[in-house]
């Protein structure tokens, strides 16, 4: 069944990963290289102002552009490409649906983040798992 869909589709050869989930991510939604727009060393911390920036048409905005049709995206799972304000999180840039995280370092049972970053004087837990722009306290 795969190879049907790869004969209908794009296969892709020559993807690069970088060693950890910010660049990689950026990467693939963007389809350049990390460097190109400053992201390619460190993940965006929770506590960064900082978000791939606007300038840079991700997937979903090239396949809605490309089909010449309606087409709907949805992202399903971690976003991490910032999140400090509206405009960066997925459902501002292409997406018309989002369910998942926005951070990294999730508890994947209870949907919950440890937060340990240099402005916490003691470790705290948060919750980080969204349906579209809004927290969803009842997933399961």
């Amino acid at each position: 069944h795969l190879d049907a869909l790869a004969a209908d589709g794009v296969v892709l050869t020559q993807h690069y990963v970088q060693p950890v989930c910010t660049p990689s991510r950026a990467a693939l939604m963007t389809s350049r290289y990390p460097v190109r727009y400053g992201l390619q060393h460190h993940v965006i911390g929770d506590y960064e102002a900082r978000a791939l920036p606007r300038a840079e048409r991700l997937m979903p905005q090239r396949l809605r552009a490309a089909a010449g049709v309606p087409y709907r995206t949805s992202l399903v799972g971690k976003w991490h490409l910032g999140y400090y304000r509206h405009s960066a999180l997925p459902n501002a840039r292409g997406f018309d649906s989002f369910y998942g995280y926005v951070t990294g370092e999730e508890q994947y049972y209870n949907h919950t983040k440890h937060v340990t970053h240099w402005r916490a004087y003691a470790p705290a837990w948060c919750v980080d798992f969204h349906a579209n722009d809004t927290v969803n306290r009842d997933a399961d």
